[in-house]
């Protein structure tokens, strides 16, 4: 997914998974966590593989103010 998702950077442990990237503002971060996202669900329906959805968190963290909110999950 890093790969696909240029900036995009990744953590996982047995069945956890953790994503971040940095960017110039929370709307441009958001896009890529995003996009980030659906390559993730593209690659495990190639692969078999079926993640709990409802499981997804999100959240952002800025030395900044108020932020938009981000999307996240399947489009």
């Amino acid at each position: 997914m890093k790969a696909e998702v240029l900036g995009i950077h990744g953590l996982s442990f047995v069945d956890d998974i953790s994503w971040w990237a940095d960017g110039e503002n929370d709307v441009k971060v958001s896009a890529k966590l995003s996009e980030a996202a659906t390559a993730v669900a593209e690659w495990a329906t190639r692969n078999g593989i079926v993640f709990d959805w409802g499981k997804l968190k999100k959240c952002c963290f800025t030395r900044r103010g108020p932020l938009h909110q981000p999307t996240a999950g399947r489009s």
